[in-house]
């Protein structure tokens, strides 16, 4: 699941990146496991981060949010930057660093896979 969803978003995000800069883009994958518990509350908070994320900064190029059909508790999050610069800008910024604060204890595990972008495709999808 996560090869194909990589293999639709990475399509997604260079194309829309060769329009921002002539750097690479960052595109990471993470799997998180959540207490389940505090699956609602963990929702919220990504929700409130992507929304910030996506609406005041110019280099994020997007960022998509699924739990596994079989393990609600399962996040997967595909998130694309411009290039180093946006990552590391998104970061610092308020609205992650609250995100981070606040779902740190609701998190079990979390990996990330870094990938090479090689070619994308997509609508856009506006955040309300």
């Amino acid at each position: 699941m996560i090869r194909k969803l990589l293999r639709v978003f990475v399509m997604s995000a260079a194309m829309m990146s060769a329009t921002l800069s002539h750097a690479e883009p960052i595109i990471r994958i993470f799997e998180m496991q959540v207490h389940p518990e505090n699956l609602e509350s963990f929702k919220r908070l990504g929700e409130e981060n992507i929304r910030r994320s996506v609406n005041t900064e110019t280099g994020v190029l997007g960022m998509y949010v699924m739990t596994d059909k079989q393990d609600p508790s399962r996040f997967y999050i595909v998130e694309a930057y411009a290039d180093e610069a946006a990552y590391q800008a998104h970061r610092a910024s308020p609205h992650f660093q609250s995100w981070l604060k606040g779902a740190k204890d609701m998190i079990v595990s979390r990996k990330m896979i870094e990938t090479h972008p090689v070619v994308f495709g997509s609508k856009a999808v506006p955040v309300k």
